[in-house]
């Protein structure tokens, strides 16, 4: 056009807008509330340029909603396991699903009991009484000392008795031990502690 103002009729500027919304994808108000008629002149003559832009802007709007797509299947995902692992841990942390808390419920039972109940409670989980177990070497100890001068050989069986049920208490300390390291590593030692002061476990 070579810069020389050209009068259109409102027909003509119809069709120069529809030919060139065609050509580029862009909406027809968006042309006619922009361009003016010397635009639409210069701009019908590079239709078919027009027609490329069109084509790669097509094409990154494409690319885009594939992408978002992804994106928004990975957020899914995502959600997904951030509802399951919140699921985990609330179940983790209900003290009724505490083995420690049901372990510490049946043994603080066990010990409001007394006497020959508190012990056959205790003997269930092979557990001994520190008081029942003191009386029970003590009541030996006086036990082999009443035969002694009339059966040695009872006193030494009794002897061994003895020694086979101190070795026994040995194990089950042993088993505290590993008990209040595993929980002091994995709970923490704070939560031993308050398991300990609990329970009164020496």
């Amino acid at each position: 056009m070579g810069g020389v103002f050209v009068k259109i009729t409102q027909e003509e500027r119809k069709e120069l807008l529809r030919r060139i919304r065609k050509a580029s994808g862009v909406a027809q108000y968006a042309l006619k509330a922009k361009m003016t008629d010397q635009q639409l002149l210069e701009a019908d003559e590079h239709l078919e340029v027009l027609g490329l832009i069109r084509e790669a802007n097509n094409y990154n709007r494409r690319h885009q909603g594939m992408n978002t797509q992804k994106v928004n299947e990975e957020l899914t995902d995502i959600k997904q396991e951030l509802t399951v692992t919140q699921k985990r841990l609330q179940a983790f942390l209900n003290p009724d699903n505490s083995e420690i808390v049901r372990a510490g419920r049946w043994l603080m039972d066990a010990l409001a009991l007394r006497g020959s109940d508190r012990k056959r409670t205790l003997l269930v989980k092979e557990l001994v009484h520190k008081q029942d177990y003191n009386e029970t070497v003590a009541d030996m100890r006086d036990t082999i000392a009443t035969i002694y001068g009339t059966s040695e050989e009872m006193a030494v069986e009794a002897e061994v008795t003895i020694s086979e049920l101190e070795k026994r208490i040995d194990t089950l300390k042993h088993q505290m031990s590993q008990v209040q390291t595993y929980i002091s590593m994995n709970e923490g030692a704070d939560k031993w502690r308050v398991i300990r002061d609990t329970f009164k476990i020496q």
